[in-house]
């Protein structure tokens, strides 16, 4: 899944602004969840991945 790069400019609590262009999970793998359709963020090489948001465990599909 490609990631769209987007430019982001953020207000910290201290008045300062902060611009963020990279996104933090830049080089992981992105799926969906199959359950709640949310975005699942993981490194390495598993078979199955646990959703953090409605804890549902999705098969990691196998791209040959």
């Amino acid at each position: 899944m490609d990631i769209p790069l987007t430019t982001i400019i953020l207000m910290n609590p201290n008045g300062t602004i902060q611009i963020g262009t990279q996104p933090w999970f830049k080089g992981k793998k992105v799926m969906k969840c199959y359950q709640c359709q949310s975005n699942i963020v993981f490194e390495g090489k598993y078979n199955q991945i646990k959703c953090t948001k409605c804890n549902t465990v999705n098969q990691v599909p196998v791209i040959q």
